[in-house]
């Protein structure tokens, strides 16, 4: 019995392998893991803003690629003011006014006593 349901789990990982890339987090189905994917291949894009912007381009425009940008703005709100230009939707846009009026965000930590 306990041979056909590893199998069975074995084929299931097997023909959904892990995205390697950004571009394939598109067939990621789940709305919140395809954003969760979309994230950790662009987070390391941050310093590169060539780079960045070529990843974004990848991500199409919309409240995906918003809420993407908004992510990537709170993960690093020193650059959340150039991130923001690059929103496209007035929701995109509000959320990131919102991480602009908290410029605490990016104020390097007190370390603890």
């Amino acid at each position: 019995m306990r041979a056909p349901l590893v199998a069975l789990l074995f084929a299931a990982c097997a023909a959904d392998p892990a995205p390697t890339r950004l571009e394939d987090c598109a067939a990621v189905e789940d709305a919140v893991a395809r954003g969760d994917c979309q994230l950790k291949f662009t987070t390391p894009l941050l310093d590169d803003p060539k780079a960045l912007d070529a990843a974004l381009a990848l991500v199409p425009e919309g409240l995906e690629r918003d809420a993407l940008i908004a992510r990537l703005a709170v993960t690093d709100p020193r650059r959340g003011a150039r991130l923001c230009k690059e929103m496209t939707t007035p929701e995109g846009q509000q959320k990131c006014q919102q991480v602009l009026g908290r410029p605490h965000l990016g104020a390097p930590r007190k370390p603890k006593p």
